[in-house]
């Protein structure tokens, strides 16, 4: 579904991510580790075109989206979650979601309605459908930022970081929407610095440092790297 094929992007002499290759398949989840400064962030920021990449090509369900603005890619089928939730003061979660809906595709809310109503039910957002998204607790605000790229009608989404100040449970609970993407066929990129997290949800983790791709294979044989845990564990190689 995802295929990003030698991505490489410098600012002046420093290389900040240099030949990254991934696949990813509908219905898997490759997530993302490394430390502050391995170029995880600008790793999505070149997929979505948020900043453009020097060399590479991204292709989406086997279309070829390098040519494509941001707004373009996210047409095309690619949709991010941001890290740090933000909601409109004066929209309710549902009219959120209709928003959503129009901005990326033009449909009004009326034709919107049964797939508004769909993520509400993926994402647990139901029973909060008529009140502000700035009145949501920090776990149904970044389900309200998953759901708004859900919005989207994506056929790749990348969540950044969307565990990112949960407690435990609510970390649980996360990984439980993670595998219901997974099993709607969506191709799932997830960023997290919560190692047991990633372990729990994806097929493949990719470890990156420094730019570059130092291993990618499943949860369990990143996990007792000796690189791996040496520069994210913090453990002795």
């Amino acid at each position: 579904m995802l295929e990003a094929r030698n991505l490489s992007k410098a600012f002046g002499g420093l290389r900040v991510i240099e030949d990254v290759s991934v696949t990813v398949a509908p219905g898997n989840c490759l997530g993302i580790m490394g430390g502050n400064g391995a170029g995880k962030s600008t790793f999505f920021e070149l997929l979505t075109d948020v900043t453009r990449a020097a060399g590479g090509s991204v292709h989406v369900a086997g279309r070829d989206v390098t040519g494509l603005d941001t707004a373009g890619r996210v047409r095309a089928g690619l949709a991010r979650a941001f890290q740090v939730p933000r909601a409109f003061a004066s929209l309710s979660v549902q009219e959120t979601l209709y928003l959503a809906q129009h901005a990326s595709h033009g449909i009004a809310p009326r034709a919107a309605r049964a797939r508004v109503e769909e993520i509400l039910e993926i994402t647990g957002l139901g029973p909060h459908s008529n009140s502000p998204g700035t009145a949501l607790r920090l776990l149904d605000r970044k389900r309200l930022e998953l759901a708004k790229a859900l919005a989207s009608d994506p056929k790749v989404i990348l969540l950044d970081e969307v565990s990112g100040g949960l407690t435990d449970q609510e970390t649980a609970e996360m990984v439980l929407l993670v595998k219901r993407l997974k099993e709607a066929g969506l191709a799932v990129l997830w960023i997290e610095h919560i190692a047991h997290a990633l372990q729990e949800a994806s097929d493949r983790i990719m470890m990156l440092a420094l730019g570059r791709k130092l291993m990618e294979d499943r949860p369990e044989v990143v996990a007792a790297d000796p690189q791996v845990r040496a520069l994210y564990l913090g453990a002795a190689a």
